[in-house]
């Protein structure tokens, strides 16, 4: 696996898909901005076992970009779907 990209290098196509696309799931903004970023499978499918979480663990990609979306909505750039 590649390493993940950083929360900076996430922001700027995350608030394109955001704004191309309107509210996205967690799922689709990952899929969206993995897509601009070219990255290959291995860097989607990285999970972290999460003991009492889930037995298959969470997708590193996707938890990235929720917090950068999470940041985007403290910051007031974006509104939560919730």
């Amino acid at each position: 696996m590649k390493e993940l990209p950083s929360h900076t290098q996430l922001s700027l196509p995350l608030l394109m898909a955001l704004q191309e696309h309107g509210q996205l799931t967690p799922a689709e903004a990952t899929a969206v901005v993995a897509d601009r970023l070219g990255l290959p499978q291995g860097v989607r499918d990285a999970v972290q076992p999460m003991p009492g979480y889930s037995k298959r663990g969470i997708n590193l990609l996707q938890r990235r970009v929720r917090w950068v979306k999470q940041g985007f909505v403290n910051q007031g750039l974006v509104v939560s779907r919730e």
